[in-house]
């Protein structure tokens, strides 16, 4: 019985490649895409979280959103999301307790944290102002305002996604104004709607995506 062995020739090779990398490079946009998208679902589900253990924390606080920094003793003590997590944990308010120890790194971990963010975890305690402000941010005209006292709820932002590196200096998991939230100058991204917006957690509970247009243009922001 006569086996034939059929072998591909050079030149059938580099064609199956082509095919290949043409096949790939079609299916890659598409698969940035869809987990672009996911990670968008991801962080609309995390801020929700968070912004609930806030308003939690609120309505304990009799009514007081929590300072941006300064609710722990001493001004630079106990970020707002140091608040939410305590509520989170049901425990009590800490510096950076949002940001757990593992062996010798601190990790931002889910629902803390935008799973598009850049930066999730940092080596040092002094690396801090790398990751502080690269998840969420608080909207600073709200703090230690009586949530009651809120004008336009559904229009003012609460949190929001937010990306100041931190190379310049100190940063907070603050801001009052579009060039603080993301700081373009300093690195910083928008990182929803194809890299030009970001998700947004209104002072009634919803949230929402923005562009960055769309930020600037409103009236009742901040």
């Amino acid at each position: 019985m006569n086996h034939r062995k059929f072998h591909f020739t050079l030149v059938e090779l580099l064609i199956t490649i082509a095919i290949i990398a043409v096949l790939a490079a079609l299916l890659l946009p598409a698969l940035n895409a869809a987990r672009a998208k996911a990670q968008t679902i991801r962080c609309v589900g995390n801020i929700r979280q968070v912004g609930t253990f806030l308003l939690v924390y609120t309505e304990q606080n009799n009514d007081l959103i929590p300072l941006c920094n300064g609710n722990q003793d001493g001004y630079y003590q106990g970020k707002w999301i140091d608040c939410a997590y305590a509520v989170y944990r049901n425990t009590s308010p800490r510096d950076h307790i949002w940001l757990e120890k593992t062996g010798e790194r601190y990790v931002a971990k889910e629902p803390f944290q935008c799973p598009a963010s850049p930066v999730r975890e940092i080596r040092s305690i002094d690396d801090l102002r790398y990751i502080v402000a690269r998840h969420f941010g608080m909207n600073s005209k709200l703090s230690g305002v009586r949530l009651t006292r809120v004008a336009t709820p559904s229009q003012r932002s609460l949190l929001f996604d937010m990306d100041q590196p931190g190379i310049a200096g100190w940063v907070n998991p603050e801001s009052n104004k579009v060039d603080r939230m993301v700081n373009l100058d300093e690195g910083g991204r928008w990182r929803h709607s194809n890299g030009t917006g970001a998700n947004v957690l209104f002072a009634d509970g919803h949230v929402t995506g923005m562009r960055e247009s769309a930020i600037r243009a409103a009236r009742n922001f901040w």
